[in-house]
């Protein structure tokens, strides 16, 4: 199926399955997803991932474009994939999550969240030698914002 639209024959054999890609996100990693709700949100390997950590406990950063359709927050919230969530959520089971203390939830505005990732990314280029770390772990750490770049992290509480 795939073969008619990725013309390059090159990259035939880097194309995986979803579950294959689930296997591919380990424990502690920052995950970025695109969103803008259910219309832009990824949407096989984030159902792969809750199914994989039902079996196989994982934790993750996840950080999206925008928010995702309510389905996809809450599944990998009631899969317990999700540790810390931003920039932007609005389903109301990850609320409640955030609420408990279960989910750090970093409220950014989204034009803010590319600025603080590029100066914590350029930030370890200049400060740590990394070039002995595996590349999944220099971009995990590449992705993880430093708490002075973090300007409120906070919980929400439901309006009733």
């Amino acid at each position: 199926m795939f073969r008619d639209r990725l013309r390059s024959e090159k990259l035939w054999d880097r194309i995986v399955t979803a579950d294959e890609a689930a296997l591919l996100i380990t424990d502690g990693m920052a995950v970025g997803m695109s969103g803008f709700t259910r219309a832009g949100e990824a949407k096989a390997v984030p159902l792969a991932l809750a199914e994989r950590a039902r079996r196989d406990p994982l934790k993750i950063t996840l950080m999206t474009g925008a928010s995702l359709g309510h389905n996809l927050d809450r599944t990998l919230v009631e899969a317990h994939v999700i540790a810390r969530r931003m920039p932007f959520q609005s389903d109301p089971v990850m609320r409640e999550a955030i609420n408990a203390g279960d989910v750090m939830f970093i409220d950014q505005h989204l034009s803010e969240t590319v600025e603080s990732l590029r100066a914590a990314d350029s930030s370890r280029r200049s400060t740590s030698p990394s070039s002995k770390r595996p590349q999944s772990q220099k971009m995990a750490a590449s992705c993880r914002p430093r708490p002075s770049e973090i300007r409120l992290a906070s919980r929400f509480s439901p309006r009733k």
